[in-house]
C-alpha cells in the first residue's frame, strides 16, 4: 500500500514544496506525513487535502497505511 498523501500528490502532479504551499503547511510538516514519521495526520493537512479534492477520509487512509505500509 502506498502512502495516500504521496499518491494524492502524484495524482495532482505537484511537488512536495508545491503541495505544502497549497495546504498552507510547512515543507517539514508535509515531509513528516509523507514519510510516515507522524503517528497521526494533522488537522490542517487533512482539511487541506479534502479542500483540494481528496476523496474519502485522509485521516483514516493515513492511519490504515501506517498500520500496514507494505
Amino acid at each position: 500500500m502506498e502512502n495516500p498523501i504521496v499518491a494524492f500528490r502524484e495524482q495532482l502532479g505537484v511537488s512536495r514544496p508545491h503541495l505544502a504551499r497549497l495546504l498552507n503547511v510547512s515543507y517539514l510538516t508535509l515531509a513528516r506525513a509523507e514519510t510516515g514519521y507522524q503517528t497521526r495526520l494533522g488537522k490542517r493537512v487533512a482539511e487541506g487535502l479534502v479542500r483540494l479534492g481528496y476523496e474519502g477520509s485522509p485521516e483514516a487512509d493515513y492511519s490504515a497505511w501506517r498500520r500496514n505500509p507494505a
